[in-house]
Parts: structure tokens; sequence; C-alpha cells
């Protein structure tokens, strides 16, 4: 914000002092019509509810893919809607990271996600059961 030091020399060429009354006025109705400067607001993190992000990848092939299921979603279900392309003959899935979840656990393919999840195909592990 500029002072009325400063509105006054810009306008009249001369301080804030030296203005007749009716100078004054105008320089300070300038003054109190200046917009503070807003200060920074947080962003605020919506959390959408009955939604969970999971995330699937393939040890040795970069990347993962992330999919936005409903809550209650099973593994199968989930990966497919990923889209992988999993062989359930000759892959399985066990978990990287969870909330809900054992790390290292082989998750069945009937077994539900939950937000956050990180399930890594592997080969060798039966999910057929």
């Amino acid at each position: 914000m500029k002072s009325k030091n400063q509105i006054a020399n810009t306008i009249y060429g001369v301080d804030f002092d030296s203005l007749s009354g009716g100078e004054k006025a105008s320089i300070t109705k300038k003054y109190t019509a200046q917009k503070a400067p807003k200060k920074a607001t947080k962003a605020r993190k919506v959390k959408a509810t009955g939604i969970s992000e999971v995330k699937f990848g393939r040890p040795g092939t970069n990347g993962v893919k992330t999919c936005l299921v409903n809550d209650g979603t099973t593994v199968s279900e989930a990966e497919e809607q990923a889209g992988l392309g999993i062989d359930y003959k000759k892959e399985g899935f066990i978990v990287k990271t969870s909330t809900h979840h054992s790390v290292g656990q082989t998750l069945k393919t009937s077994d539900i996600v939950y937000d956050g999840d990180l399930i890594m195909i592997v080969t060798g592990v039966d999910s057929a059961y």
C-alpha cells in the first residue's frame, strides 16, 4: 500500500502536509480506498468420501498404474479397471504399501483394496484361490 505522502507526491508533486484541506481529503479518500494485499491462503486438501486411490506395479517394469475405485472394491475389480492384463495362472498380488494389509502379504483376488494401497504384481504367486 502507498502512504498518503506517496500518493500526494504522485498527484500533486508535494508532501501531504503541504496540501490544502480539500486536497488532503482527496488523498485520504484515495489512501483508504486502497486494497490491502491479501494473505496467501493454504490450499485445502479435499477428500472425496467413498473413493479409494489404488496403485498397481510390476517389479522390473517402470512406473505404477493408479486407479480410483469405490470403497469396497476387490483386488480383481481394481486391477481390471487399471487395465494391466494380469495372467492369473502365472501372476499374483503382494502388498508393498498399505494402511490395512501387512507389507509382503499375498492378496487374494477377493480381498478389498483400501485408499493408498500399492500392490505389486509378481510371478509365482497363486492368486486364483
